[in-house]
């Protein structure tokens, strides 16, 4: 009777264990899905909202026109110490620009990848920051 009880004890708390591990799988997993949500919903603000349309000329890319698409990237990466985040843009030329967001950095990369020429820079940005005051003629050393 004692090992029965004892037994049942056992079983009765590695259920427990087994729901408390459960409990926290599920709030992860109920977490991850609220970012995915969150960005997708700013993408789909992004792209029903902004002017930044695929038949932009790549002479139209000067830094007056990055500012709507670094709105975005900041809608869904703050720069934050623990953010990652990657995307890019390619124009019908093959011009591409592409930002980082890497804890606290952004990376801005700008390409032209017919000609194999491209360049890249790095500015500190802050969530705070009003972007159309970014001086892009002022890079951070990289």
């Amino acid at each position: 009777m004692g090992s029965t009880l004892q037994q049942q004890l056992k079983e009765a708390q590695l259920n427990n264990q087994q729901q408390g591990v459960d409990l926290v799988a599920q709030n992860q997993i109920t977490q991850s899905l609220s970012y995915v949500d969150e960005s997708l919903t700013a993408i789909r603000t992004f792209f029903k909202f902004q002017d930044m349309q695929p038949n932009l000329h790549p002479d139209l890319l000067v830094p007056l026109n990055y500012i709507p698409y670094l709105n975005f990237v900041r809608q869904i990466a703050s720069p934050k110490a623990d953010s990652f985040f990657s995307t890019g843009y390619t124009w019908f030329t093959g011009q591409n620009i592409q930002i980082e967001v890497s804890n606290d950095k952004w990376s801005l990369y700008n390409y032209i990848y017919p000609g194999g020429s491209g360049s890249s820079y790095r500015y500190t940005i802050t969530e705070t920051m009003d972007l159309a005051t970014l001086n892009y003629s002022r890079p951070d050393d990289i």
